[in-house]
């Protein structure tokens, strides 16, 4: 059995961060979905890019055209500024988070981590702890599952 070890405050607050911005990015994509499921019910397709749904949004409120009405318009409206809000929040908790340098009490395991630690340096290192817990670099993959399960019978080749 491996045990957890204790996390001081400060990595738990990071762990935070890191928790609270991932549900901001998670509301933004809903509310995305939601403006992009609106427009469809008007037959209006927009891109499931987000840069795409700001960029055709403002043209589309402006096009009389299309048959939207003035109510509709005015939801669209509010609804186009919560992503930017949600933006804005997500950006406040990446300016708190401040990446920790590396470092490394075990070279095997910081050795097998090494593109993983550029990609998610943060959380990975707030879960991870200080690697007391890893006898050696295996240890810490199978602990976050990359080594392939074993699918033999275990009888005998012939």
């Amino acid at each position: 059995m491996r045990f957890v070890t204790i996390k001081t405050i400060a990595p738990q607050d990071l762990q935070a961060i890191h928790r609270i911005r991932s549900e901001l990015v998670r509301q933004r994509t809903a509310k995305v979905n939601q403006v992009r499921g609106l427009l469809a019910e008007y037959g209006l397709v927009v891109d499931r890019q987000v840069a795409t749904l700001r960029r055709a949004l403002p043209e589309l409120l402006e096009n009389a055209e299309i048959g939207l009405s003035f109510d509709f318009r005015g939801l669209l409206e509010d609804l186009r500024q919560d992503p930017i809000r949600l933006d804005e929040r997500a950006a406040e908790m990446d300016k708190k988070v401040h990446t920790p340098p590396i470092v490394c009490l075990l070279p095997s395991v910081c050795r097998l981590s090494r593109g993983l630690v550029q990609l998610a340096q943060p959380p990975f290192f707030v879960r991870w702890g200080d690697g007391k817990q890893f006898k050696r670099g295996r240890d810490l993959a199978d602990w976050l599952g990359l080594t392939p399960r074993q699918q033999s019978s275990g009888g005998c080749w012939r």
